[in-house]
């Protein structure tokens, strides 16, 4: 028999929000982004480390690139 544990992929884990609303992942003139980059899942840090007290956003690029090769640097 092994120790190994399977991870059950139908329960959201504590400190973990799926597919945040946009309006809380970018500032208010930046809401374009949405078009570019999806927001999958937010992670509360203190989750991690209990010193941290903020949220970070892990993001799905559909096309790889598009942002970096579409936006105006100047």
């Amino acid at each position: 028999m092994s120790d190994y544990h399977t991870p059950d992929f139908t329960k959201v884990p504590t400190g973990i929000l799926p597919f945040p609303p946009v309006e809380d992942v970018f500032v208010a003139d930046q809401l374009e982004l949405a078009n570019h980059l999806h927001p999958l899942f937010s992670l509360d840090i203190s989750t991690v480390n209990p010193a941290g007290a903020d949220m970070i956003v892990m993001f799905y690029e559909p096309i790889e690139g598009l942002v970096l090769f579409t936006f105006d640097y100047s």
